[in-house]
């Protein structure tokens, strides 16, 4: 019982900072985070701000949104691969990408805002990579 006694302040506060994902000043060909469900696919980038918006998402497309929660568990049934700007090991986009079975990288910081819908990456899960493939 050596907390006992202890007084705790009336706020606590903190600085955020992600954690996985250094992409400041780097290139936008390849984007790091944290891998989160092992594979390697490609596919077509559909950037996806809200549950409301994935009724027109393609099959085999590589879902980009800024973070996931229940409301979008039955995209994950239908893309190749999730990358989410906002994310660890335990959330809700790497544990449902893991049961699904579909490569997942999460806290990429930007993916949101750098990867261009309709373009084609390649998601490697296990390292933690989003690359932008040239076309032609």
């Amino acid at each position: 019982m050596r907390l006992a006694g202890l007084i705790l302040p009336p706020t606590f506060t903190l600085r955020w900072e992600p954690l996985g994902s250094d992409n400041a000043g780097a290139s936008t060909q390849v984007l790091h985070g944290i891998g989160a469900s092992p594979g390697i696919v490609r596919g077509q980038v559909r950037v996806v701000p809200t549950p409301d918006d994935i009724d027109d998402i393609e099959p085999d497309s590589v879902l980009i949104a800024r973070v996931t929660d229940v409301g979008w568990t039955p995209t994950f049934g239908c893309v190749a691969a999730v990358v989410t700007d906002i994310g660890g090991l335990h959330s809700y986009a790497a544990i449902v990408a893991r049961e699904f079975g579909i490569p997942c990288v999460v806290g990429t910081t930007r993916a949101t805002r750098d990867l261009p819908n309709g373009r084609v990456v390649e998601v490697d899960g296990t390292r933690g990579t989003v690359t932008l493939v040239n076309s032609g």
